[in-house]
């Protein structure tokens, strides 16, 4: 959506009138993007405050009441280059000066990010707080600190929720650290902290790091025709779980978003078949229609397994199986016909499939049915992109597989002061693309041959990789110039 330049407020004769409060929204309303929409300050003049907002405007005004404590909220339609214009303006009259590059190195090894993609915020914990950093202008500066007496305590429960807004409720978790439940705006951010070594030039440092994730409410959770994969995809696995009642595996790589997915249509099954159980090491969302229980860890020790196969379950969600710990439980509940499903974190289907016989063997390879992956691309910024020629890469690419490579390709300019995408390179919202496959009797016996061969599986389970394949549908997408080379060769190389 577009408004034309003059209808934008004027930012910066506003923000010298209130700095402090111009700041403090700034850092509130800026973390809106966990509801999927852009939302950012534009100017707060005698009480009023004006936001920027591609997307939702209602649902922004709402975010925006609750996070900066101002009833008088007027939402201004933007697009996404004017949203970003606007928000480095802002950013750049109130930040302080730049990080050193050291410590620019520290906050970027130190702390993960997931808010709306999170590629230029980040939090850095240190003996008092915590200190949120933001890219602005190519340079990495505080726009805020979160001070409290205790470190721990500061970090989770104090700075945390005053910084965010709202009201948090602070519970303890085994597997986690903690967990704050936000009622007031219906998210819920898990935290936790761990020591860290990373490495500065020569010089090693033990540093405390900060994971830090909100999750969608379960009004905000997507409905499955709203997730933006291909219709057949969702298909097959609702026919999986809801219809032939068989395992299936979900891979991706972190924060794809494959437990959004598996929710999304578990809780439009959940309709037919009401006692879906999940065991997972947090809760990473509560959906009432759901059956959820939090362990410690997930593995062999999941407490009551015994008493739950007994109740004879629809359908049981394990949280991710990192090791063979993990995965043991998916064994018993498979092996005991019991429809069930998990996670894994492999970056394509036939990788997970080969990671699950590792932790399986043929205990799960006889009763396994529907691989599934699920990725993430970044369309790419066309105002500071190159075009031009495919790199020697991409030409080899497409050479293994004995396909023809496009014309022409784009390529991202790293560091440019582009205001449309912020020197990133890529803009816009992050698109899903999936592949999957079943496991009938020719993959399990191309298997259980011994040689595992990855070429003659791709031709058994993908006969034509053209939009069946991640890095099929990533070939589509880089001839019809929606991403970059980075995006491309960063899916992997199965085409075919």
């Amino acid at each position: 959506m577009t408004v034309p330049e003059q209808a934008l407020p004027a930012a910066s004769a506003d923000v010298s009138l209130a700095p402090e409060a111009m700041r403090r929204a700034l850092g509130r309303i800026g973390l809106g993007a966990a509801l999927r929409e852009r939302i950012i300050p534009i100017s707060l003049a005698r009480g009023r405050l004006t936001i920027g907002v591609d997307g939702d405007t209602k649902k922004a005004i709402a975010w925006a009441r609750v996070h900066a404590g101002l009833r008088d909220i007027v939402a201004v339609p933007l697009a996404t280059a004017q949203v970003s214009a606007t928000l480095r303006e802002l950013r750049a009259a109130n930040a302080s000066p730049p990080l050193s590059r050291a410590e620019e190195q520290i906050a970027r090894a130190v702390t993960t990010v997931a808010i709306g993609g999170g590629s230029d915020l980040f939090a850095l914990p240190d003996q008092t707080g915590v200190r949120l950093i933001a890219k602005i202008n190519g340079a990495a500066r505080e726009i805020s600190r979160m001070d409290s007496a205790t470190y721990e305590q500061s970090l989770i429960a104090g700075s945390v929720s005053g910084h965010l807004g709202g009201t948090a409720h602070l519970r303890e978790s085994q597997s986690c650290g903690y967990q704050i439940d936000y009622d007031a705006v219906r998210v819920s951010c898990r935290l936790r902290t761990y020591p860290r070594t990373i490495r500065i030039g020569t010089e090693t440092k033990i540093v405390p790091a900060l994971d830090f994730r909100i999750h969608p409410d379960q009004d905000d959770l997507p409905r499955p025709d709203e997730l933006g994969i291909r219709a057949e995809a969702i298909a097959a696995l609702r026919r999986v779980l809801a219809e032939e009642r068989l395992p299936v595996l979900v891979s991706g790589e972190p924060g794809v978003g494959k437990t959004t997915t598996l929710f999304s249509i578990l809780r439009e099954i959940a309709k037919v078949w009401p006692f879906i159980y999940t065991f997972e090491a947090p809760i990473e969302m509560v959906v009432d229609e759901l059956i959820q229980r939090e362990v410690p860890t997930i593995s062999d020790a999941i407490p009551d397994r015994e008493a739950l196969l007994q109740m004879n379950p629809d359908i049981v969600f394990i949280g991710e199986a990192l090791g063979r710990g993990s995965f043991a439980p998916l064994l018993d509940f498979i092996e005991t016909n019991v429809p069930s499903v998990t996670t894994l974190h492999e970056r394509t289907a036939l990788g997970a499939l080969y990671r699950a016989v590792q932790l399986g063997g043929d205990r799960y390879l006889t009763k396994a049915r529907l691989i599934w992956c699920q990725a993430l691309i970044a369309p790419v910024c066309h105002n500071c992109g190159t075009q031009g020629s495919p790199s020697a890469a991409v030409e080899y690419r497409f050479k293994l597989h004995e396909t023809p490579p496009p014309t022409t390709t784009w390529r991202r300019t790293v560091g440019a002061d582009c205001a449309y995408c912020q020197g990133l390179g890529v803009t816009g919202p992050r698109r899903p693309l999936v592949e999957f496959f079943h496991v009938n009797a020719g993959v399990r016996e191309v298997v259980r041959g011994g040689a595992w061969n990855p070429g003659a599986l791709r031709k058994l389970v993908y006969p034509s990789p053209e939009g069946m394949t991640i890095a099929g549908s990533g070939a589509e997408a880089l001839r019809a110039g929606e991403i970059d080379e980075t995006e491309f060769l960063r899916l992997g190389d199965d085409l075919v």
